[in-house]
């Protein structure tokens, strides 16, 4: 009996013992279990909170790319118009600069040169007829050396021409000055270049007063109105002593200022039919001898000559 009773006991305390021991174990898995839990809830809840932080960033991050994209877009929406500007500016700096500089300027300048010219011209003929008037002026001084220069440059200045004015006044001293006949004759022979009314009747003076100055008026009426003033070629050979003599001197003078007046002359009957006999002879000579000398020295051709009045006529009588 009693070994049963200390065998229930100490199956009982061995029980218990064991029932404390797991009831131990199982309270410190239950802790355990616990604190895991616990540790779990905190640990996600921090997961939790990085997350969100997280999330916030990337979202704050997300928007300033977002904002820097737009930026850039903005920035490249700008330079893609200023490139633009930039090329069109390119492109029509040089039409705006042509139109509105170049062209301008080119117009200007080629204004200022016509101007420049204009007024140089003006300049320069305004200057020269004060030398030209002064020049005249000088023909009737005293000394000679300045009577001198004057000719001179009035024959340097000839070719360009004498205004009217000028012109009359040097005929007035052709005809009141006191200046000796060489030097008048310079004179004579300017004014016989050109037509003018001072001109005409000055020469026709000379040729009817028969002075020396008649190769100018021969010159003159060579190249001015000879179809009119033939008359005054005639009477000189009509009433000469010496008709071989003012006839060579006629066409001499013509020849060198004009070849169709002498033409003109050679084939005027009323001018051929004035020469005497004793003229037609040497005429008919210098034709049978020396024909091409006889045109020569009048400036013709033989062909030019042998188609004129004179030659048929001359020729014909003397064969």
């Amino acid at each position: 009996m009693k070994k049963t009773l200390l065998t229930l006991l100490f199956c009982s305390i061995l029980s218990f013992g064991q029932t404390t021991t797991k009831s131990k174990a199982h309270d410190k898995k239950i802790d355990t279990v616990t604190y895991l839990n616990s540790k779990s809830d905190f640990d996600f809840d921090k997961i939790k909170y990085e997350n969100a932080v997280l999330k916030e960033r990337l979202e704050q991050a997300s928007d300033t790319i977002n904002n820097q994209n737009s930026m850039v877009s903005g920035f490249s929406v700008i330079y893609t118009i200023i490139t633009i500007i930039i090329a069109l500016l390119g492109i029509s700096l040089p039409i705006l600069t042509y139109f509105f500089g170049i062209r301008p300027s080119q117009k200007a300048l080629i204004e200022f040169e016509k101007n420049i010219d204009s007024k140089m011209a003006e300049y320069l003929e305004e200057s020269r007829n004060k030398q030209i008037d002064q020049a005249i002026e000088n023909l009737s001084e005293a000394d000679q050396e300045l009577v001198i220069n004057a000719i001179n440059f009035l024959s340097i200045t000839n070719h360009q021409g004498f205004k009217e004015n000028q012109i009359f006044k040097l005929f007035h001293v052709l005809k009141e000055s006191n200046l000796d006949d060489p030097k008048k004759m310079v004179i004579a022979n300017l004014l016989s270049s050109k037509k003018n009314i001072y001109a005409t009747e000055y020469f026709k003076s000379v040729l009817q007063l028969k002075n020396n100055f008649k190769s100018a008026a021969i010159k003159y009426f060579a190249n001015n109105g000879l179809s009119e003033n033939v008359n005054l070629f005639r009477d000189s050979l009509k009433e000469t002593s010496d008709q071989n003599k003012e006839f060579h001197m006629i066409l001499y003078y013509c020849s060198g200022t004009n070849i169709n007046a002498v033409i003109f002359l050679l084939n005027d009957k009323e001018f051929i039919d004035i020469i005497d006999s004793d003229f037609a002879n040497i005429i008919k000579t210098n034709i049978q001898h020396g024909i091409s000398s006889f045109a020569q020295s009048y400036g013709l051709t033989e062909n030019q000559l042998k188609d004129t009045y004179l030659f048929k006529k001359f020729s014909n009588a003397s064969s």
